[in-house]
This record gives C-alpha cells, structure tokens and sequence, in this order.
C-alpha cells in the first residue's frame, strides 16, 4: 500500500518539484502573513484537505539515507528542468560565443549580512577563475552587480555576459533551466549552487563541501566539487584558485 506523501516547499519550487515528483503532491509553504508578532505557519486547511497524520522534515532524512561520509552520492542532479525554457536558454547562450563553454558564476550572496560576508569573496578575488581559457561567463547574480562587472573588466577585461529579462530570483522554474542549459557553474555557498548540481550540471562550489561533511566532492551531489577542504577555514583567494584548477578540469572534459 503505497501512502500518499504531501511535500511543503517555498511556493518559487513548486512547478519543478511537481514536475520532478509527479505522484507527491506539492504545496507551498503553509505561512500566513501576520501582525505585529510576523508571520507564522498555519497547517489546520492543509491537514484537513490532505487528511495529514505525520510529518517529517526533509533535514532529517540523511540520517536515514546518507549514514557514510565516505560513500558518494550515487547521481548528480535530479531536478527536472522546463525542457523548452532549457532549449531557449542554450540556443541564446550560444550567441554569446559558440566555441567556448559557457560557465554561469555567483561570486557571493545577494543577502550579504556581516556574518555572510566571512564566507563569500570580492569579484577581484575570483580572478583566477576568469582567467581560465576557454570560458564564455555568464551572470547568475540577482540585484544590481554592473559596478562590481564593469570592475572586473578593468582589472582583467573580462566580460561577464548579464542577461536582461532574465528574473534570477522570482522565477525559479526558468532559472533552474538556465541552470541546465550551462556547461559549468562557479558558485559560492548559495541556494543557485545546490539548485546547478540539483539539475545536473557540473558544479564548483567555491567553499567547503555541504555543512563540511566530506572532501572532494559533496555527499549530496556526485557533480558537485568543493575548491576548500572541509578542515580549512575560508580563504577567498585560496578557494578561487583551486577552484579555477577545477573549473579548468571541467571545461576540458576531464
């Protein structure tokens, strides 16, 4: 007997996970906006329209399914992209320079709060990731990054192609195809570096692995490379340049 699971994400997710998950039912999240006390979670229509009896939280499941650090993960992604916003985002991606590979970069947060700042670098400290050959870059940073760009070109006169009309925070469903649609993501320790592997491509995470669990690569993404080794502390510079040797590993199929 197969028992009915309801699964409860961020309502940005719900169209892929529908997609990905089609025998699940997806709802977004159960919040209500409030008073002067914020918002809360309010699951009493959820659970009478569901008929809801447990609940489990997707945080605990690796103690279940991951017990050993030392095993890989067994795939890469899983996500199932939009397959005709993937065909749009690689005939466009491909106007910007057909014989290279295109490589999407997040160089930082886009919610940059003093504690975050200690694990995310400035542009100019990712410069041995541009200057791999070979590579067409493309922006995946949401918010105004033009000065932090037209920076980066003065320094190294590299072009990081930016893709206007493209919602990179919003629309989740077609950012996760543009996702797909990439060679290779750079990324530091951001929701768009798990959503890369998740969809399956090549991914450099620019940090330790997931919560420092392994090194090498993630456990929970057999095509996700971390470029710091989960004993070290967070050196910007440090992380680029290894990550630039991965990022070239990638472009040249290896």
């Amino acid at each position: 007997m197969r028992v009915p699971v309801v699964l409860e994400v961020d309502r940005r997710i719900v169209t892929v996970m529908q997609r990905t998950f089609p025998t699940v039912t997806v709802i977004p999240r159960q919040l209500v906006p409030g008073d002067t006390l914020g918002q809360f979670f309010d699951y009493a229509e959820a659970t009478a329209r569901h008929d809801l009896r447990h609940c489990v939280f997707a945080g605990s499941l690796p103690r279940f399914f991951r017990r050993d650090r030392n095993r890989p993960a067994p795939r890469g992604g899983y996500l199932l992209a939009a397959p005709d916003r993937v065909a749009h985002w690689r005939d466009r991606l491909a106007s910007f320079a057909p014989e290279k590979k295109t490589v999407g970069v997040v160089w930082r947060t886009a919610l940059l709060t003093k504690y975050r700042a200690r694990y995310h670098a400035d542009i100019l400290d990712w410069a041995p990731v541009f200057r791999v050959p070979g590579c067409a870059f493309i922006n995946l940073m949401h918010g105004e990054v033009a000065p932090e760009l037209d920076r980066l070109h003065e320094h190294e006169g590299v072009v990081v192609h930016r893709l206007p009309g493209a919602d990179l925070w919003e629309d989740i469903d077609d950012l996760l195809a543009l996702l797909a649609a990439l060679d290779v993501v750079v990324a530091a320790r951001t929701a768009n570096c798990a959503f890369a592997a998740a969809v399956g491509t090549p991914t450099v995470r620019v940090a330790q692995s997931f919560n420092r669990i392994t090194d090498g690569r993630d456990l929970f993404f057999a095509n996700m490379w971390p470029s710091l080794p989960r004993a070290h502390g967070f050196d910007p510079r440090r992380a680029a340049e290894a990550a630039a040797t991965l990022l070239a590993e990638r472009v040249a199929g290896r």
